[in-house]
């Protein structure tokens, strides 16, 4: 297993990952991946088996949070431009989206690579730069358990919800959960 950096060449094997790990109602869109290659390409990391993509993480870099009263689900709604949200000088890591492979799951591959691409990403930002990462932030659906106790091992906490954010396969919707972690 390895991890790298995403490159638009991955754009095949990105949709692969998108449309096997997520309900179509839920996914997001190929312009949307590229516009975030382009935007901060050292926040999308790759997970290789044998020279196979099998997951990926994208990030961008906040300068605040998102007044949810104000903004209402806009700034973390589905196919966002990342051009428009991601701020090179932020001090706020969001994790935009991170998917892994459904045959790939429950052997503790996933909490790793989100540990591992967290870390390098910081890294890479801090050590190119000034102004350091001093908050991670990422929205997860309320009935994803195993993606939310990835998160909750990792140290992050759940500080906000937002009512019926996420499309179910059912038709019907469940909440958002909006976790960070101050680091």
């Amino acid at each position: 297993m390895s991890i790298r950096q995403a490159t638009q060449a991955d754009i095949a094997r990105i949709m692969y990952i998108e449309e096997n790990s997520f309900i179509r109602a839920i996914q997001e869109e190929k312009a949307t991946f590229l516009e975030r290659l382009g935007s901060f390409g050292a926040g999308f990391l790759l997970l290789e088996d044998g020279g196979e993509a099998v997951g990926y993480l994208c990030s961008e870099l906040w300068r605040a949070l998102p007044d949810f009263a104000a903004q209402g689900n806009t700034a973390l709604a589905l196919n966002h431009s990342p051009a428009k949200s991601h701020a090179a000088d932020g001090t706020i890591l969001y994790i935009s989206s991170f998917a892994l492979l459904p045959k790939r799951r429950g052997r503790g591959e996933g909490k790793a690579f989100f540990a591992d691409s967290i870390q390098r990403i910081i890294h890479a930002v801090d050590k190119s730069r000034r102004a350091k990462i001093t908050l991670l932030a990422l929205l997860v659906n309320s009935e994803w358990h195993a993606a939310r106790c990835i998160y909750e091992s990792a140290g992050f906490q759940s500080v906000a919800t937002i009512a019926q954010f996420f499309e179910r396969t059912d038709g019907g919707l469940s909440d958002g959960i909006f976790m960070t972690k101050h680091i």
